[in-house]
C-alpha cells in the first residue's frame, strides 16, 4: 500500500502536467489504493498493540489506545494544513494571481507537491521496518491471550 503511495508521488513528475489535466486520474488511481490501505491497516495495528499490552499488563485498554491514535491523526491534519500553508507560501505563490502563477512558483510547487510526500513514504517504510508485530508474534500473543482467559 505505501508502495502505491510512493509511486504515485513520483509519478507525479509526468502526471502532473497542465498540457494533459486528465493524466492527474491516473495520479489518483495510484494515491486511491495506499491511502485506502493505510486507513484499514492501521487500526488493526492498534489492536495487535492492545492484545500485546494485555498480555504483558493484564488489562484491556483499547479505549486509551484509539483515544491516542485519533488524537495523532487530528493533530496530523493540523499540522499539514500548518505547514502547507506555510509551504505554499516559500514558493512565491500568490492568491491574487490565481492560475498565471511564475514559472518559479509553479515548478516549486510542482516539486514540493512530489519529493514531500514521497519523503514522508520513506520514513514510512523506515517506521514500518522498526514494527516488531509481524503476523507470527500477534498469532502467538492471540493464542497466549486465549489461553490465559479463554477465546473471546
Amino acid at each position: 500500500n505505501a508502495g502505491f503511495v510512493f509511486v504515485a508521488a513520483i509519478s507525479r513528475i509526468v502526471l502532473v502536467n497542465p498540457a494533459h489535466p486528465w493524466w492527474m486520474v491516473a495520479n489518483d488511481a495510484l494515491t486511491g489504493p495506499g491511502g485506502t490501505g493505510v486507513w484499514i491497516i492501521l487500526p488493526a495495528l492498534v489492536a495487535d498493540i492492545c492484545d500485546e499490552d494485555e498480555l504483558k499488563t493484564g488489562c484491556r485498554r483499547e479505549g486509551s489506545y484509539t483515544s491516542i491514535f485519533q488524537w495523532m491523526v487530528k493533530f496530523g491534519f493540523s499540522i499539514a494544513f500548518l505547514v502547507s500553508n506555510i509551504v505554499l507560501e516559500l514558493t512565491g505563490f500568490k492568491a491574487e494571481l490565481g492560475g498565471a502563477q511564475s514559472e518559479h512558483t509553479l515548478f516549486w510547487m510542482r516539486t514540493i507537491y512530489t519529493v514531500l510526500p514521497a519523503l514522508a513514504m520513506i520514513v514510512m517504510f523506515w517506521l514500518i521496518s522498526r514494527y516488531h508485530l509481524d503476523e507470527a508474534r500477534c498469532h502467538e500473543i492471540r493464542e497466549e491471550l486465549e489461553e490465559r482467559r479463554g477465546a473471546l
